[in-house]
């Protein structure tokens, strides 16, 4: 079969994200024509973008074990690795595309997004850019040009391409979405909200605009804008920094408290400050996020950006939060000592409870929520047996998941460098 008009119908469907529709077609096909392969390379593609990742591969691979050298195969089975967190193997295959064909941009982009995952910054900005040589007004380049260039701190390429992509196509959602970005950067919060909102009016499945718009609703906080600048720096960092700089804050904080231990007058209440102010830091780094979605998830524009998971680890944040002020408060009326704990160990467990999902895999989520389980366990246990020993085994506990969680995260997402 030369040519069938499901083959316009389908792509129509899938550049409009209507992929279960394309879906529901291409298999009514099939079933008359099974052995049309272009119709089962965009069926394929249609399981891919509807998120259907196991058929999409088998089907994918059936295709490829027929056609082992077809581009098409190749740069849609390495999508689908892309998707399932293999990195290392979609990096083969973008590999095996650009000796390929040296001269294709898309190979070289493929390339860059797989490095910009993995975190090597400069290696996917040297792939973006050979693409870049190749096809100068490449949008998706440029595009993902700004978002390494911004990742890293180079904020004058990051604007001089979004300059060009405005002048290319002023209506890209990707486009705006990343000028939204470079907005809340420069803290013109209002800006970016309205760059987002617009972004959103033309393609509201835009991921990198909802994400933008989220950060945007946060960032009406005014102490929201101070971590996440802070979270900007820290995502810079490799994971050798990253400790060092964790370690040293920590060590820095003991040290000044012993200064301020043995010092006077306002002296010692400034070191004293200082203290509260890293210890707030470090507390408001775990937790800030998901209190403020338990804000934005009243809010009409925020419940609707907020996953599952987001909304979850906020309402079990709100709850911890709220035993918490109610331990205290009862204390405060019957001076029960068990209470004052109690209101401590809510505020600790607030912790766990806002940050157990955040790893992306979900056998690291498990491991945190039965880490975050045994030591709210460990702390009712402490305090209805008043039990001085369980209650250090409680405080060691919070501790050693800062540092588990600490561990992971630093793994999962700081800088690389090729070595």
């Amino acid at each position: 079969m030369l040519f069938h008009p499901i083959y316009i119908q389908a792509e129509t469907l899938l550049r409009q994200g209507k992929p279960e529709e394309a879906i529901n077609r291409l298999q009514a096909h099939l079933a008359e024509y099974p052995e049309d392969s272009q119709a089962k390379f965009l069926l394929a593609w249609a399981y891919y973008m509807s998120n259907k990742l196991p058929e999409a591969r088998n089907m994918a691979e059936v295709l490829f074990a027929e056609d082992p050298e077809q581009p098409q195969l190749v740069n849609l089975i390495a999508e689908i690795d892309l998707a399932e967190d293999k990195y290392d193997d979609a990096a083969k295959k973008a590999q095996f595309l650009v000796e390929r064909d040296p001269n294709q941009a898309e190979a070289y982009i493929l390339m860059a997004r797989i490095k910009f995952l993995q975190r090597y910054y400069d290696a996917a900005l040297q792939h973006v850019e050979k693409a870049l040589e190749l096809d100068s007004e490449n949008k998706e380049a440029l595009n993902l040009r700004v978002r390494i260039s911004d990742t890293i701190g180079n904020y004058d390429k990051a604007r001089d391409s979004i300059q060009e992509l405005l002048y290319l196509d002023p209506e890209n959602p990707t486009t705006l979405a990343n000028l939204g970005l470079q907005q809340l950067n420069e803290g013109k919060v209002t800006d970016a909200l309205e760059t987002f909102s617009q972004a959103l009016s033309i393609q509201p499945t835009n991921m990198l605009a909802r994400h933008g718009m989220m950060e945007g609703l946060r960032s009406r906080f005014w102490i929201y804008r101070l971590f996440y600048q802070y979270q900007r720096f820290i995502s810079r960092l490799s994971a050798k920094n990253s400790w060092i700089f964790i370690i040293g804050t920590y060590l820095a904080a003991r040290a000044i408290g012993g200064m301020a231990e043995v010092s006077e007058g306002k002296l010692q209440l400034i070191l004293n400050i200082i203290v509260i102010i890293i210890a707030l830091t470090f507390f408001l780094s775990w937790v800030i996020n998901p209190l403020l979605n338990l804000v934005l998830s009243q809010n009409k524009y925020g419940k609707l950006l907020l996953d599952e998971r987001e909304k979850k680890m906020a309402n079990l944040t709100g709850v911890s939060l709220l035993l918490a002020i109610l331990s205290f408060i009862g204390f405060a009326f019957s001076g029960f000592f068990r209470l004052l704990v109690s209101g401590f160990l809510f505020v600790g467990l607030m912790i766990p409870a806002g940050t157990h999902l955040n790893p992306s895999k979900e056998e690291k989520q498990k491991k945190l929520r039965n880490f975050g389980l045994a030591i709210l366990a460990s702390g009712l246990l402490a305090i209805a047996f008043d039990g001085g020993i369980l209650l250090i085994i409680t405080f060691v506990g919070l501790l050693g998941y800062q540092f588990y969680f600490n561990r992971m995260m630093i793994n999962d997402f700081s800088r690389k460098f090729d070595e």
